[in-house]
């Protein structure tokens, strides 16, 4: 048995692969060096883990928890649900730009890791989807937003969302984005707004 509790080997492993990632981006970070950053042998690591992969993964769910919480604080801090809507989708990307930046994830890393992130990415889309549905039905409430199936204009919008990211988000620069970001929340907004307080 490898040395210290296995969840407290767990998080010192995780602790140090993100500092490694971050420092070296997910391709020239290998399992050698997550190993000798933790004081383990490559055997005694892939007695936690099974691969760099899935180490990266469990390193994004985390970050997906501390994300998602940053986009509920800065949804608490505006009142109107249309002002909800625009903080949520804003934040949720600038995050996200942010995440890609510390790993170094290019065009290139970013599509071969979509399937090693995927367990993190579904339960990411759970959690932002109840976010999303909150607000809308909020905004129903309020009248400031049509009758809608909540539901289904929620996954709509994160999947449209999600095609802006994968399009624009690892090719274009940050100016693109915003406006690309900006010019569809528009059309959304403007979608659900109610028109002469019908």
């Amino acid at each position: 048995m490898v040395g210290g509790e296995p969840k407290d080997r767990k998080e010192q492993i995780l602790n140090e692969a993100r500092s490694l990632f971050t420092r070296h981006g997910f391709r020239k970070c290998t399992t050698g060096d997550i190993s000798s950053a933790c004081g383990l042998t490559k055997a005694a690591l892939y007695h936690y883990f099974e691969s760099k992969e899935q180490i990266f993964s469990e390193v994004v769910h985390r970050e997906s928890i501390l994300l998602i919480n940053q986009v509920r604080e800065a949804i608490e801090s505006v009142d109107s649900p249309i002002d909800r809507l625009r903080t949520f989708i804003l934040t949720r990307f600038k995050a996200i730009k942010e995440l890609l930046n510390l790993y170094r994830i290019s065009q290139v890393t970013g599509r071969e890791l979509i399937p090693v992130a995927e367990d993190s990415r579904n339960r990411f889309f759970k959690q932002e989807s109840e976010l999303l549905i909150s607000i809308l039905q909020e905004g129903i409430k309020k009248g400031e937003f049509r009758k809608v199936r909540v539901k289904l204009v929620a996954r709509t919008v994160i999947a449209a969302f999600k095609g802006i990211e994968s399009y624009f988000l690892l090719t274009e620069d940050e100016q693109t984005l915003t406006d690309a970001m900006e010019e569809t929340l528009n059309i959304f907004c403007y979608g659900l707004a109610m028109e002469g307080g019908e």
